[in-house]
């Protein structure tokens, strides 16, 4: 976070081999100081063709990834003839986003990241039968209401429970699997749109988060019994 905050630095965070090449040689010509960080993920998970020849990337333009959501929004409103409406749906959901952040964090009580990732996961699945673009606005307000509240436990969570010297590569791995989740779903729900239509992305999108968060809320469950189940056996 310093170096963000650093006038005269540029910092460089390639998430492919084909940026960390082209970002790389962006940074060797640039006059000003570039800071240039890999994620180890990034050396064994991640391949793809790179050219051989001599190329640079423009410095300070992010690429932006979209999630299965995102590209099911933009499917729908491209089989309503809409598609020039995708700029403010997605912004519809980011308010809700916004709205549930504010009503999170003010409030007493956290609730568990899992619980909110469920929440999350449900208030998704309405959107596959909205039949109109007024329906799928209401319906992506509301589904984007856990989503700041999730990420903010999630933090919140890392923060309590890792180690000071550990935590910043912690939360490196927790941007770097946020970034791959993002980045697996987006094709799976765009082959399920391919096939069936925009509702199966927004149905996707909600049974594998349920999916997921329940099947971790579940393990988490047993494991506290077993847990309690430990302490109350006498010793001796």
């Amino acid at each position: 976070a310093w170096f963000f905050h650093t006038p005269g630095l540029k910092i460089v965070y390639p998430s492919t081999p084909h940026e960390a090449k082209g970002l790389l040689c962006a940074a060797f010509e640039d006059p000003n100081p570039v800071l240039f960080f890999e994620h180890k993920l990034l050396y064994r998970s991640v391949s793809e063709p790179v050219p051989d020849d001599y190329y640079t990337l423009p410095l300070g333009q992010a690429r932006l990834v979209a999630t299965g959501t995102d590209v099911s929004i933009i499917a729908a409103l491209v089989e309503w003839d809409q598609a020039s409406s995708a700029g403010w749906m997605i912004a519809l959901w980011a308010g809700g986003s916004l709205v549930g952040g504010l009503l999170y964090g003010g409030g007493s009580h956290s609730i568990h990241p899992l619980v909110l990732v469920l929440i999350l996961a449900l208030l998704t699945i309405p959107a596959a039968f909205a039949g109109t673009p007024l329906l799928l606005a209401i319906a992506v307000v509301i589904a984007g209401v856990p989503c700041a509240p999730a990420l903010s436990a999630i933090t919140a969570m890392l923060v309590r429970i890792v180690p000071e010297q550990r935590r910043g590569e912690v939360m490196g791995w927790n941007g770097s699997a946020m970034t791959v989740g993002a980045a697996l779903g987006a094709p799976l729900c765009g082959a399920l749109i391919d096939l069936f239509g925009a509702w199966a992305g927004f149905l996707a999108a909600g049974a594998i988060g349920t999916v997921v968060a329940g099947t971790g809320l579940v393990v988490l469950h047993r494991f506290r019994v077993r847990a309690r189940a430990r302490l109350a056996v006498p010793v001796g």
